[in-house]
């Protein structure tokens, strides 16, 4: 087999995922970005983690999929203290209160140039002790030239925003949809598939009829590859 590059996610590295509960156990994570770059399956990757999970505790059955498995040797807790201990003394240590995960209830990875793309952001808020609650979202699309437009700017309510927006007119084949939660910083990215892009409108994204999408329609077919 083929070598393939490897990018080590070190404690430096922010990798977020979204996902969506309706869909089949196995298939349910839609999208994989890390330091703000979507996951390339082509590529294979080192992760850091416990013993533990490494070991498919807690559900995490993927990473005994992976190889190259090595032992630090280190004990967590006393990996974890001696990081705040070093990081505390350059500057005082604050917690970000942005969501890692975020689901998506109809995951618009392939939509209709002429139509409406909506979806549902759920559980955007974390409980955690002093997290501040959500009160807006702004929706960028990019595409696949690198330019940015901001769609969709919308409220949340408990922690739930319905987003529904128009493409650019330019936009072609592909690009990227960047939602960005206030006032916690929660970032989510979803990849999407552009179809008829010279049409005449008429048939809605993949997720709805018409120029009115509906995110309870038919789910798109993103899915993550094994971690190694």
């Amino acid at each position: 087999m083929p070598s393939r590059p490897f990018l080590n996610l070190g404690l430096s590295s922010n990798m977020s995922y979204t996902y969506d509960s309706a869909r089949k156990l196995g298939d349910r994570v839609t999208s994989v970005t890390i330091n703000g770059v979507l996951l390339d399956a082509k590529r294979s990757y080192r992760v850091g983690t416990f013993s533990f999970l490494a070991t498919g505790g807690d559900n995490f059955r993927v990473f005994t999929q992976g190889s190259n498995t090595k032992d630090s040797g280190h004990i967590d807790r006393d990996a974890w203290i001696k990081y705040l201990g070093e990081q505390s003394a350059k500057a005082p240590i604050a917690p970000s209160f942005a969501r890692r995960g975020v689901e998506v209830a109809g995951n618009p990875a392939k939509v209709d140039a002429k139509a409406t793309v909506s979806f549902q952001l759920n559980k955007l808020d974390l409980t955690s002790l002093g997290s501040p609650k959500n009160t807006s979202v702004k929706v960028e699309f990019t595409d696949s030239k690198g330019k940015r437009t901001v769609v969709d700017t919308v409220g949340v309510s408990n922690g739930t925003a319905k987003v529904a927006f128009k493409l650019p007119a330019d936009a072609r084949t592909s690009g990227t949809i960047t939602v960005k939660a206030a006032p916690s910083g929660t970032t989510v990215t979803l990849p999407v598939r552009i179809t008829n892009p010279n049409g005449n409108g008429g048939h809605g994204n993949h997720n709805g009829h018409g120029d009115h999408g509906n995110h309870n329609g038919h789910k798109g077919h993103c899915r993550m590859a094994p971690l190694a």
